[in-house]
């Protein structure tokens, strides 16, 4: 028996990706162009003859404020959480996407400085305190503290975003 040659998989993204980045492009457009229409239909503020929007008409985040106007329909009360979801599930896509990207080339940068520092060190030019760089690593640029363990630091620092991990994994499993 012949040994058939594997199908290569494309890189990009699956078809069912395309489909839900679509979806949520068209989810975002068209609730934002509902909340202008509804906005636009809305009375005219009248209490300080400013013409700016007050955050509750259109922040998801301020909804539950008793003080902000209740909206009529339940299509009106989705809107601002609509608009929200599907835009940080979109700018978790991109972030994720993007940083992929820049993954890979920074990975490359930095194999290639390990090697060239292995090789100065190896011709005895230069020596590296590798603590040092742990040392500094901790505390420059993953701000750990003394008893703080990874799992802690990323608990405690990272958004809970469900639309915007969702995002970021998609995106960054196809950049």
């Amino acid at each position: 028996m012949a040994n058939e040659p594997k199908p290569v998989e494309k890189p990009g993204l699956t078809r069912l990706q395309k489909i839900a980045l679509v979806f949520l492009g068209v989810l975002f457009l068209g609730s934002v162009a509902a909340r202008a229409v509804l906005l636009a239909q809305a009375d005219p503020p009248t209490s300080d003859g400013s013409a700016t929007l007050q955050p509750a008409s259109y922040l998801a985040s301020t909804r539950a404020d008793s003080s902000a106007p209740k909206p009529e329909g339940s299509l009106e009360a989705a809107l601002p959480y609509l608009t929200e979801g599907s835009l940080f599930a979109l700018l978790g896509f991109a972030l994720g996407y993007t940083t992929r990207k820049i993954f890979k080339i920074g990975l490359i940068v930095i194999a290639l400085a390990f090697v060239v520092l292995q090789a100065l060190n190896y011709a005895k030019v230069a020596t590296v305190d590798w603590g040092g760089l742990v040392d500094w690593l901790n505390g420059a640029i993953l701000n750990l503290k003394a008893n703080e363990t990874v799992t802690q630091f990323f608990t405690r620092r990272i958004p809970s975003t469900g639309a915007l991990i969702a995002g970021v994994f998609v995106g960054f499993q196809r950049g």
